[in-house]
Order: C-alpha cells, then structure tokens, then sequence
C-alpha cells in the first residue's frame, strides 16, 4: 500500500486537500531541526517526548544532517527505561483522523 507522509515544514501544506480519502496519510507534529542547532534540536526532542508521554504518540521530521542525526541517536538510547519506543511512520497508518498537525488518516 501507499503512505503518504507530510514533513510538517509548511504551515500551508496541501496533503489533505489532495489526498483526500485516497491513501492513508500522516502530518509531522514538529520538524526537530527547523533551526540546525545542537541545543535547538534537544529542546525539540524533549517537547517531543513530552507531548508523546501526553498523547500516546507523536510524529516529527528531520533532515539528515550529521548533527540532527547524532543528536537523535543520543536521545534515543535512554528512550526504553523513559517509556517510549520510537516506531516507524507506518505502524500509526489507520489511527485518529484529522487533517492537522500529527494526524493520521
């Protein structure tokens, strides 16, 4: 089947508009490294986490920049004993439905 995943970087994306009911379809909640600065991008996996421990998941974005990538992977070794698992994009496919931020149609 087809995902169709929006990274979040536009305030005006059009995915629901042009996906429609067609594919399921999933919208970042926060791109992490918006600003490619080491303490930027651990202040955004943390309000990660928290909103994550507050909904039960969450979805972001990030480029692939060496830095971003390192920052995450640091992040992730502890995220077990914190309670969180990170997951792929496609194990939310068939979750809540809206068209806003985070949603999964």
């Amino acid at each position: 089947g087809l995902m169709v995943v929006d990274d979040g970087s536009s305030a005006r994306s059009l995915l629901s508009a042009v996906v429609g009911d067609r594919s399921p379809a999933l919208k970042a909640d926060m791109v992490l490294d918006a600003t490619p600065r080491p303490d930027l991008i651990d202040k955004q996996l943390a309000a990660l986490e928290e909103l994550a421990l507050t909904r039960g998941f969450v979805t972001a974005s990030a480029s692939a920049l060496p830095m971003t990538v390192e920052r995450i992977a640091r992040w992730s070794e502890k995220l077990e004993a914190r309670g969180l698992a990170l997951v792929p994009a496609s194990s939310l496919a068939g979750g809540k439905g809206a068209a806003t931020t985070g949603s999964i149609r």
